[in-house]
C-alpha cells in the first residue's frame, strides 16, 4: 500500500512535470491544449533524480485523480462525469466503468474533482472509495464533501453506497482528498472554501463544528475510529484527525516514516508541503 501511495505521487508529477514541459509559452492566458500536444511514442527526460520515461496517454477530459490496482492497472477520475475509466498496459479502456451516483457536475476549474482510492486488501473485497462533491437538493449550487464505497466487477460498480457525508455545505472552491493509512484508516482532507458566493468560510478551518478546513480519520465503513483524537470532547467533529487545513491537494504518507504528508494549496502563491499531526 505504501508502493502505491508513493507511485501515485510520482505519476501525479510526472503528469505535471510532461504538461509543463509541453505547454507553450503563453499557455496560462490561451485556451487549454488539447492531446495533440503530445507525443504520440514515450519520452525520456532528464531529473535530478535520474532519466524519467513518460508514456503519454490520450483521450481523458480533465483527469483529476488516480489509483493503482494490485494487477498494476490503473483507475482514473474525470472531472464533472460520474464514471471511472481504466488504463491497461498503459492505453486507456474505451468502455467507462460506471455506477457512480448521478449528480457529479462541478464545471469550476478551481473546485476539486473527484477522488479514488483503492482498499488495502482489494484483491480479497474489490472495494473501492470515490469522494466527490454532492449537490444539495433544491439548492443545487452548493455541494458537501461525500464519500462513497464500491465493489468493482469488471466494468460496474455495485453495492454502492454513501459512507460519509460532510455537514459543510458550500459554494466555494474547496477539494477533497483520501489517503488510506498504515492503520487500514481512511484519511479525508476537505479544504476551507474561500471566494464563496454565498455560504461557505475559510475560519471553518479553526472552527471544531465544522468538517471543512480538516482532515478527517474515519474506518473504513465511514465510522468513527474510537482512538481519534477529539472523540467525546463536546462541540467537536468526531471525525477531525487534525484542524487548520485551507485547501489539501494531496497527501501521502512517507514510506520510511510513516508520517502523514500533505500537500496544501495557497491564495495567491502561499503553497505549502505539511506534515500532519493528530
Amino acid at each position: 500500500m505504501l508502493l502505491w501511495n508513493s507511485l501515485r505521487i510520482v505519476v501525479v508529477a510526472l503528469v505535471a512535470l510532461t504538461v509543463w514541459i509541453s505547454a507553450p509559452a503563453g499557455w496560462a492566458q490561451q485556451p487549454a491544449p488539447t492531446s495533440d500536444f503530445l507525443s504520440d511514442t514515450p519520452q525520456v527526460l532528464d531529473s535530478p533524480a535520474g532519466r524519467v520515461r513518460v508514456v503519454p496517454i490520450k483521450g481523458l477530459v480533465y483527469p483529476w485523480a488516480l489509483a493503482f490496482l494490485p494487477n498494476g492497472d490503473m483507475l482514473v477520475t474525470e472531472q464533472s462525469r460520474t464514471t471511472l475509466r481504466l488504463i491497461r498496459g498503459g492505453v486507456l479502456d474505451p468502455r467507462p466503468i460506471t455506477g457512480l451516483p448521478p449528480g457529479i457536475k462541478s464545471q469550476r476549474r478551481d473546485t476539486a474533482g473527484v477522488d479514488v482510492v483503492v482498499h488495502p486488501r482489494f484483491s480479497e473485497n474489490h472495494l473501492v472509495y470515490v469522494a466527490f462533491w454532492k449537490p444539495k437538493p433544491g439548492a443545487e449550487h452548493l455541494r458537501t464533501a461525500v464519500i462513497v464505497q464500491a465493489r468493482l466487477d469488471g466494468h460496474q460498480l455495485s453495492d454502492v453506497r454513501e459512507i460519509f457525508a460532510s455537514v459543510s455545505w458550500t459554494d466555494g472552491p474547496s477539494a477533497a482528498r483520501m489517503i488510506f493509512g498504515p492503520d487500514g484508516k481512511l484519511y479525508l482532507a476537505i479544504g476551507a472554501p474561500g471566494f464563496k458566493e454565498s455560504l461557505g468560510e475559510t475560519t471553518w478551518a479553526q472552527d471544531p463544528a465544522q468538517h471543512g478546513g480538516k482532515i478527517l480519520r474515519v474506518n473504513e465503513d465511514g465510522s468513527v475510529p474510537a482512538d481519534n483524537p477529539f472523540v467525546g470532547r463536546s462541540g467537536y467533529r468526531p471525525e477531525i484527525f487534525a484542524l487548520g487545513i485551507r485547501n489539501a491537494i494531496g497527501m501521502a504518507f512517507h514510506p520510511i516514516t510513516g508520517e502523514l504528508w500533505e500537500t496544501e494549496n495557497g491564495p495567491q502563491g502561499g503553497d505549502e508541503v505539511n506534515i500532519i499531526r493528530r
